[in-house]
């Protein structure tokens, strides 16, 4: 719960939005909807009215993270995520096998990859409206888009 009062334009779902962002993370729509049980194109939604707001920031394409503003509401600010040295290496590693693995097979950096997916989303969103797991079908569609284009 925000310590402070949220603007009364926000609504009980922003409220989740922010409660899930007061850490250090920067998230995506799909983790947040994953993460609090909500559709993807929800998330989204909100997410554009609390980055007019000034509560969240776009970070890249698709990636949302708290503003000052929006740790305000919340007394102390950021929660802390803590992680064991295990847990951190085990991460690393997996980031870096992901970066290994489209660098290999698709022949591009990760963060090529992620603004063809990224204007994948935006033309999905565009065809399918608050269509479900969009972000999913983005990735596989370019996934597929660039591996097949290898075997040709």
């Amino acid at each position: 719960m925000p310590d402070e009062a949220l603007p009364e334009w926000t609504t009980p779902l922003d409220e989740e939005i922010l409660e899930l962002l007061n850490t250090e993370l920067t998230l995506t729509p799909s983790v947040i909807a994953d993460n609090i049980d909500r559709s993807r194109g929800a998330i989204s939604r909100r997410l554009n009215s609390l980055e007019a707001g000034g509560l969240v920031e776009k970070r890249g394409r698709g990636k949302y993270k708290i503003t000052s503003d929006g740790l305000k509401m919340f007394d102390g600010g950021w929660k802390t995520v803590e992680l064991s040295e295990e847990e951190r290496k085990e991460m690393a590693k997996q980031e870096y096998e992901q970066r290994m693995r489209i660098e290999n097979e698709l022949g591009m950096s990760e963060s090529e990859y992620l603004s063809l997916v990224s204007d994948e989303l935006a033309m999905l969103e565009d065809e399918n409206p608050g269509g479900e797991d969009l972000f999913s079908e983005a990735l596989a569609t370019v996934w597929e888009r660039h591996t097949s284009d290898e075997d040709s």
